[in-house]
């Protein structure tokens, strides 16, 4: 029987049950043997079922790192995922492992939204950067300019020119004796430049937005076809169940599956790379 056919039958209908044995602090073991599992079952289901963490939490209260590292530092996060981090960056600046980070964002719904919207927010600015890239845009330019001083007089009123260590005159390129001058004002002058539009950003926008109309070619003659790449993209997935080391529940596969037939044509391809990558591992 599959962990998710055990927990269905022998655990979710006793949360009540298994509340009150925290409440009278029975041990883990003794909570296995009345519900019939093992104490590996019983590990895999704290870290993966939503309503018993909450349970448990509800009882032995918040001792995870979630509470200490995590959710004091949301304010971070959210810079972190605007600055484009990934979640094994985040992962190593809160000091866990990216494989804890994951288990979080599915069992705190506000830790997840947490995520998306700031991946959103990281997205929508990239977005407008490309769009205005590929329009072309007006930008403005600062430019320092130092003004010429007054020139310096003696008591008499003669001109005071620049020497040289040697006493001798300092000459300009016309062989004059150059003035000494007062320190000049720093004027900023403010040139306004017109960016001309980018061919390569105007291709990633219209292949995304209206691909039907701007396909994107993988050879010469042939255009990227949806249907074969999903068609390869399951075929590795069912070899992912078998050859990966460490391999994701069948809950994730399962849930990856069925995304298959909600995903953009233009994402399969990149999907198709990232399970490549992750059977090479």
């Amino acid at each position: 029987m599959q962990l998710s056919n055990i927990y269905e039958v022998k655990v979710r209908p006793r949360l009540s049950e298994i509340e009150k044995w925290l409440i009278d602090e029975y041990k883990e073991s003794i909570i296995c043997e009345k519900l019939g599992i093992g104490s590996y079952e019983w590990k895999q289901f704290k870290h993966k079922y939503a309503d018993l963490f909450a349970v448990i939490e509800k009882v032995q209260g918040p001792k995870s790192d979630y509470h200490l590292k995590i959710a004091p530092f949301f304010d971070r996060i959210q810079k972190w995922l605007q600055d484009g981090l990934a979640d094994h960056q985040i992962a190593e600046k809160l000091g866990i492992k990216p494989r804890v980070l994951l288990r979080y964002k599915g069992l705190y719904p506000d830790f997840c939204e947490l995520i998306f919207e700031g991946r959103e927010q990281a997205t929508d600015v990239v977005e407008n950067a490309i769009f205005k890239s590929a329009t072309g845009f007006e930008y403005e330019e600062k430019k320092e300019l130092i003004e010429r001083g007054e020139v310096v007089t003696d008591d008499n009123g003669n001109i005071v020119y620049l020497k040289n260590s040697d006493n001798t005159f300092k000459l300009d390129s016309n062989n004059k004796k150059i003035p000494k001058t007062k320190p000049g004002k720093v004027r900023v002058e403010k040139i306004t430049k017109q960016q001309v539009p980018n061919i390569q950003a105007a291709t990633l926008w219209v292949t995304n937005k209206r691909s039907k109309d701007w396909s994107v070619r993988r050879d010469n003659n042939m255009f990227f076809d949806p249907q074969e790449a999903a068609k390869v993209i399951k075929e590795t997935l069912n070899d992912m169940e078998e050859t990966v080391p460490n391999k994701p529940p069948m809950t994730f596969i399962e849930e990856m599956r069925a995304n298959l037939t909600k995903a953009k044509p233009e994402d399969l391809k990149a999907l198709k790379e990232t399970i490549d990558s992750l059977v090479e591992m």
